[in-house]
């Protein structure tokens, strides 16, 4: 039974509302054996690079390796009664880096849309700006992918330079045309400054919005370890 997360089990919930609730922990690939093939509603976002992340159980609880650098894997489990039931998987791309990366994919289609990504964005941001102790964390989506954007947003990331887009084609039975990946990024609060030309220098302004939208997010969402 293969496993894999260096992410401690990690219960998180809205704060008003703790019947919504998402526990981190480490998947088995039998576990996510029953989603496949992937339901076209799964798939609407998914880019080439995502198709070879969860092209398979196998390939999931593997994980990315981007720049041979590996990745940080978790389970996404929603509190169903007294049960958890496995909804998709979260990701922590890079984490040796300065400035790792999210990636998070609900791959239970009844689960979509419910507010689940919203907490597992929350929960692994925290992991990379309290746990590993980074300035920044990093996410890209596709510009069409309109429910991640908002989530993203909500969570405190903003839209990075224009320059770093390129185009991509999406792959599943929905995607039918090009659409953009955009990419976005979340501050720690807290006084440090980055490296000059890292990511175009955003505006002052940005930077403070996302600070405070994090503490926001922080009010109203409870992490227990």
């Amino acid at each position: 039974m293969a496993t894999v997360s260096n992410i401690p089990e990690t219960r998180v919930y809205y704060t008003d509302s703790p019947e919504l609730a998402l526990t981190l922990k480490p998947p088995t690939e039998e576990e996510f054996a029953p989603f496949w093939p992937l339901d076209k509603e799964v798939v609407q976002f998914l880019t080439q690079s995502d198709q070879r992340t969860i092209g398979s159980p196998a390939k999931i609880c593997e994980g990315p390796n981007p720049l041979g650098l590996g990745s940080v894997v978790t389970g996404l489990y929603a509190h169903k009664k007294d049960d958890l039931q496995l909804i998709g998987v979260g990701y922590i791309l890079a984490p040796s880096l300065d400035y790792p990366g999210i990636g998070q994919y609900i791959v239970n289609k009844e689960a979509l849309g419910k507010g689940y990504g919203s907490l597992a964005i929350h929960a692994l941001s925290r992991h990379i700006l309290d746990v590993l102790g980074k300035p920044l964390v990093q996410a890209t989506t596709l510009e069409a992918n309109h429910p991640s954007h908002r989530s993203l947003e909500q969570a405190g990331f903003f839209l990075a330079d224009a320059k770093n887009l390129v185009e991509v084609r999406p792959y599943g039975p929905a995607a039918t045309a090009y659409s953009t990946l955009r990419q976005r990024l979340l501050y720690k609060p807290g006084d440090y400054t980055l490296p000059v030309g890292k990511f175009q220098n955003p505006a002052q302004d940005k930077i403070d919005l996302s600070k405070q939208n994090y503490l926001a997010r922080n009010r109203v969402i409870t992490i227990e370890r």
